[in-house]
């Protein structure tokens, strides 16, 4: 009895190994020579330890995505693996193709500024509507980020709402959005006009449904008030410095800039007690305490 049932143990273990290896499995990468001896060599690399594997290779320069089907043949003491070029249109090849237009799309959206109105998350609590809260403020410049990073993302999983294969999906948009977006700077501009950048780092998947994650953080010194005045990313930044108001930018730039002030006085922070209004346009940050 141990025997026979020893002998069914192996004999589902086969099956479903035979099972996982039926399954058709995706891959997606990219060709910068773009011959077809490197496009099959692109394709051959990405089998792994799979015994086959249908491998979409996209052309970095023009975008023109080529179809192989990788396969592993094992004979005893050795095994031979055969790339063959598929031609024609397919569902699968139909979402990487719209994958990659997806992400160009959204890194062209970057010639314009994002609005306050277009960040998610804005109405939580002490959210940033100014780039005056971020100086100091880890939890504010945390809002931030991980609110275009929501905007984001969400924008990048556009191309899989009339998806049917997330597998093929969640590949495309990992290769695809860390090949076109990292390091893609994106500027946010707020109702008062002051500004900020963010940088793109990378782009991760969902583990459960394959959608995008489009990772940024803000570009270190790229904050200005809304008259091109560079506001620190640390207060001591503002230490030794003298800053014009009245330039145009208006009552919300100065006040911004009074409750930023008002902020870092409340925590104690020494440019809080030193900064002051020399007048209505004008702070001035000695090096010294004038008291």
């Amino acid at each position: 009895m141990k025997y026979i049932n020893k002998i069914s143990i192996l004999l589902l273990f086969l099956i479903s190994y035979q099972n996982a290896n039926a399954s058709t499995n995706y891959d997606v990468t990219y060709c910068y020579t773009c011959t077809l001896s490197d496009m099959k060599a692109k394709a051959k690399y990405k089998l792994a330890n799979y015994n086959s594997k249908t491998v979409f290779v996209i052309n970095a320069h023009t975008d023109e995505v080529n179809t192989f089907e990788v396969t592993k043949e094992v004979e005893p003491g050795f095994y031979h693996i055969f790339v063959r070029k598929i031609t024609g249109p397919s569902n699968e090849k139909m979402i990487v193709e719209n994958t990659i237009q997806n992400f160009k799309l959204l890194k062209n959206i970057n010639a314009d500024p994002i609005t306050f109105q277009q960040l998610h998350y804005r109405n939580t609590r002490n959210f940033p509507v100014t780039a005056h809260m971020m100086v100091s403020s880890p939890n504010a410049v945390g809002q931030l980020v991980f609110s275009v990073s929501s905007l984001l993302s969400e924008r990048a999983s556009e191309s899989l709402l009339n998806s049917i294969d997330r597998q093929v999906s969640g590949i495309a948009n990992k290769v695809i959005g860390d090949k076109e977006l990292r390091g893609e700077v994106y500027h946010i501009k707020f109702n008062d006009g002051s500004t900020v950048e963010v940088i793109v780092t990378g782009v991760d998947i969902d583990g459960n449904n394959k959608n995008p994650i489009v990772r940024v953080s803000k570009v270190e010194g790229s904050m200005k008030d809304s008259e091109g005045n560079i506001l620190p990313d640390d207060a001591n930044g503002l230490i030794g410095q003298q800053f014009d108001l009245g330039g145009g930018g208006g009552d919300a730039n100065i006040a911004a800039w009074m409750s930023m002030l008002n902020r870092l006085r409340s925590v104690g922070h020494v440019s809080g007690n030193r900064c002051y209004w020399e007048n209505e346009n004008q702070v001035i940050c000695p090096f010294e305490d004038q008291n």
